[in-house]
């Protein structure tokens, strides 16, 4: 017999439609023209995908609710929920559709320990050479994501029990617990570690630079304060010389018209995927992680910096994407 959370949430309508359909209509007439020629079928398409989202994840967040009320009170906690259903739709297709782009990048060039800023459903594990990769270190808050995030690391060779995979539960913007936790996994497993000092971080940040390799794929999107926190991060965890920062991200169009419709629509989006922030300047962000605490314009940065386009992406787009390459100086 079904029981009463679930016949009540099957009860209540999949999506209320026409509300969504009338503000999306609402949107594309009130909103001024804010460029002429503007492509105007990539904002349609960002509502299409996002009603199909709300469709996915609607049913299941309102029965977790059922079950568990006082998610109510917990908005990250509920938003998380919500991002978990959801992610099973777009995790495996988005992933699909970004497999040369991947085994380009990270195959290519990911050596050592690996730190994945936002591993989600664990993917980029796939794309790891296993000889090449000392350990996987996966950071993901959303613990609904961790039991498939394990198998996909178990399945590409990567385990907890002998330290070649550690999962941690918080997001990148809480760098002093990645920190902590990197620095205790190193003295449990004997990896050797720079100093601080050695590494060229800046006095009280500790010790723990462990990580040959930092990854972000769609990720900066959702980090709070990207530019700190990706400074810190390279400052705190990441070898010197020659580490190095892989990523792949969607960015701000270089286009004013469609930036405009990023900052627009940012609100909208982001409150039903967890955060994500269209139209954030990745680029902008890791080129100023790269530079030291205290240097002036123009001075620090990384020892070198490769940026480069996804081919066949359009830069009038709302998921403009660019991916690169950068090594840690001395």
């Amino acid at each position: 017999m079904t029981n009463t959370p679930d016949r009540v949430a099957s009860a209540i309508p999949n999506l209320p439609c026409r509300f969504w359909r009338n503000l999306q209509a609402l949107i594309l007439i009130l909103l001024p023209t804010v460029e002429m020629g503007f492509k105007y079928a990539y904002v349609h398409g960002l509502f299409a995908r996002l009603f199909l989202t709300i469709q996915t994840g609607w049913l299941p967040t309102v029965r977790a609710v059922l079950h568990r009320p006082t998610l109510l009170l917990r908005p990250r906690e509920l938003s998380r929920t919500f991002m978990a259903h959801v992610w099973v739709l777009y995790g495996d297709e988005i992933d699909d559709n970004m497999r040369q782009a991947k085994d380009d990048l990270i195959r290519k060039w990911a050596r050592g320990v690996v730190l994945d800023l936002g591993a989600g459903h664990g993917h980029l594990a796939r794309y790891l050479d296993r000889p090449c990769v000392s350990a996987y270190v996966a950071l993901e808050p959303n613990a609904l994501m961790h039991a498939r995030l394990r198998a996909e690391a178990r399945a590409a060779g990567f385990v907890e029990e002998d330290g070649s995979f550690v999962l941690l539960a918080c997001g990148a913007e809480d760098t002093d617990t990645v920190c902590a936790a990197l620095a205790a996994w190193a003295r449990q497993f004997r990896v050797g570690a720079q100093t601080g000092a050695e590494a060229g971080a800046e006095e009280g940040e500790g010790d723990g630079q462990v990580v040959d390799t930092l990854v972000s794929v769609l990720t900066l999107c959702s980090v709070p304060r990207p530019r700190a926190t990706l400074g810190a991060l390279v400052r705190r965890t990441l070898r010197a010389p020659g580490g190095q920062l892989l990523f792949h991200e969607h960015v701000r169009s270089p286009c004013a018209g469609a930036a405009k419709w990023q900052d627009a629509l940012a609100p909208l989006w982001a409150l039903f995927f967890d955060g994500c922030w269209i139209g954030v300047d990745g680029v902008g962000a890791i080129r100023d992680a790269g530079k030291r605490a205290g240097a002036g314009e123009g001075e620090g940065g990384w020892e070198t910096m490769e940026v480069w386009g996804v081919e066949g992406d359009d830069p009038e787009s709302l998921f403009w994407h660019q991916a690169g390459r950068c090594v840690k100086g001395a």
